[in-house]
């Protein structure tokens, strides 16, 4: 595949041309006509890849002027680009963001940027230890036993995120810089996720006792599993994540659903087997 350079050398047309002589707009049009009529000949053969060709010009207005609008260099560079599938344009990244999830460098989410700082580091800690508390707290106040079995729920629930980063990270399926945060960010996570469940499934035993509760908790379900199909696209595109062996974005929401479903039914389970 021929790169677009600075000079242009139409590979199987043999011309050179060379234009360091020529100062005005004119010249460099009369010159380069028959080249261009040759590119646009060669664009139409079966393969329609970018002719190889090179042009040296003179390093004054007109010869910028010719750049950008009389042989299309950039069209040229923008086409060659797409073909193999790397591009300096969106529009190259979206077409081939599909095929390049796997073995793609990630960089730092604006969250993880903050969370390596002093302050975000002991933002994140704090705030999951407050709202840990907050939730034992509320667990533990008399005549309410029934609430600890909600805290163990979300723990079952914690676990199972755990397990699931430590197979599919391990077995780079799941990539991400978070991986590198310090011990102190990831373990406070393991704090924020029991409580974030554990009002999850209290929801949910609120929203089941309500006219038309399984209907609406069906479609909260489908509400989770498109939310996170658009947040993966969102952060593959921008390489905050990147998926490999396989794994795909629609795995990914059929996990986020199963997560909650875990937790309920850690709850639901021991509860009727009670009753």
């Amino acid at each position: 595949m021929a790169v677009c350079s600075a000079s242009i050398r139409v590979s199987r047309c043999r011309p050179q041309l060379d234009l360091k002589e020529t100062t005005s707009w004119s010249g460099v049009e009369e010159v380069v006509k028959p080249a261009r009529h040759q590119v646009q000949q060669f664009s139409t053969q079966r393969e329609r890849v970018c002719v190889p060709y090179r042009l040296r010009l003179p390093r004054d207005s007109a010869a910028r002027g010719f750049r950008a609008g009389g042989l299309g260099l950039d069209d040229c560079e923008r086409r060659r680009a797409v073909h193999s599938g790397t591009s300096s344009t969106g529009l190259g990244r979206f077409n081939s963001s599909r095929r390049s999830h796997y073995g793609r460098v990630v960089v730092d989410s604006p969250f993880t940027e903050f969370a390596r700082t002093t302050l975000g580091s002991g933002l994140v800690i704090g705030a999951s230890v407050v709202v840990f508390a907050g939730t034992l707290f509320w667990a533990g106040q008399r005549g309410r036993a029934d609430r600890w079995r909600l805290v163990v729920a979300g723990g079952i629930g914690t676990t199972f995120i755990a397990l699931l980063n430590v197979v599919l990270g391990s077995a780079g399926m799941w990539r991400s810089t978070d991986y590198t945060l310090s011990v102190a960010v990831l373990g406070s996570f393991l704090l924020f996720y029991p409580a974030m469940l554990t009002w999850t499934v209290v929801f949910y035993r609120w929203l089941w006792r309500r006219r038309s509760g399984r209907i609406v908790s069906a479609l909260l379900l489908g509400l989770v599993a498109v939310l996170t199909a658009v947040g993966d696209e969102f952060a593959l595109a921008r390489g905050y994540i990147a998926f490999g062996g396989g794994y795909a974005v629609w795995m990914d929401a059929v996990v986020a659903v199963a997560i909650f479903i875990v937790s309920v039914l850690a709850y639901e389970l021991p509860r009727r087997r009670r009753a």
